[in-house]
């Protein structure tokens, strides 16, 4: 037992020298990449890794919250990150499930779907993916990872203990990912990657956040748009959040924007950046909910 606990001890010592010395590496390499551009450095690091995503998201991923993507690699997969307790959850989707994708585009077979949107104009492979699979699953997702070069036909898990066992290929993966989040998300996510033990990455398990779950604010979620069901679905995806969703309910006015009316907390802080509302500022409404999201055609129109 003393010997099998020295070797675990010993793999733990190994795998976080290969961190900093893949650190490290990152490092030289975005020193001689400041060097070389001068004041387009910081551009390139608050820039999305794919020039060309058309998925929009007006925050920067700091480790406060978990970070889930989904993957396009060998198949196609869901995984959330969370940073607080260096666990993942990753979940395989089947490539002939038919998923509903929203815009009025029916159903179709999840292989399929990024193809779809590429015939789209402007092409818009990555954001059907993205909104079609946080319909269908009811959880958010802050984007999309599609790993390239060597990395293209290997499946996520693998692909991640390939890190764990390699952390230099961090690099040659970070020049061949195409991704809607930028280098510094993607350096914190990857390098996070690479610390979490095997027996934490989990195939099954739910997406709460820990934050949410901890403040437990009482949360009432309100349609304010012509669509049907559109409260109720938002409720099940804070709900799987870790919220404590109340109120149910269709809102008495229209907006086309999202907005939301809560305390200073890091479920305000989280919902505002899942549904990218605002703050409400002309409080019309009356509530026995702690935090209050009026959810807009803006959101709506990307689950229906």
């Amino acid at each position: 037992m003393k010997k099998m606990g020295w070797k675990i001890f010993e793999s733990h010592k190994k795998t976080k020298q290969k961190v900093k010395i893949a650190l490290w590496a990152l490092v030289i390499l975005i020193l001689v990449i400041m060097v070389g551009n001068g004041v387009r450095f910081v551009h390139f690091i608050s820039a999305p890794l794919n020039k060309e995503t058309t998925i929009s998201k007006n925050y920067l991923w700091d480790g406060a919250f978990n970070i889930n993507l989904v993957v396009k690699s060998a198949g196609l997969s869901v995984l959330s990150y969370n940073p607080k307790e260096k666990t993942l959850v990753l979940l395989e989707v089947g490539d002939e499930v038919y998923i509903n994708v929203p815009g009025g585009f029916g159903e179709w077979q999840a292989r399929s779907i990024f193809d779809l949107g590429e015939n789209e104009n402007p092409k818009a492979g990555d954001s059907f993916l993205v909104n079609s699979f946080s319909s269908h699953l009811e959880i958010p997702l802050d984007g999309y990872w599609e790993p390239g070069g060597s990395f293209k036909n290997t499946r996520a898990k693998d692909l991640i203990l390939q890190l764990r066992s390699s952390p230099l290929d961090l690099i040659s993966l970070l020049l061949s990912s195409k991704t809607n989040i930028t280098l510094f998300e993607f350096w914190r996510f990857a390098l996070g990657l690479i610390g979490i033990r095997e027996d934490k990455i989990v195939e099954t398990g739910n997406f709460s956040e820990d934050a949410i779950l901890s403040e437990g604010l009482t949360i009432g979620v309100y349609n304010a748009t012509d669509l049907p069901g559109i409260a109720q679905k938002v409720s099940r995806i804070i709900s799987n959040m870790g919220g404590n969703v109340i109120i149910s309910s269709n809102a008495s006015f229209k907006q086309k924007h999202s907005t939301l009316s809560a305390p200073p907390s890091q479920t305000r802080k989280r919902l505002m950046q899942v549904f990218s509302s605002s703050e409400m500022k002309d409080e019309k409404y009356e509530s026995r909910a702690e935090v209050n999201i009026f959810i807009g055609e803006d959101f709506a129109q990307k689950i229906n």
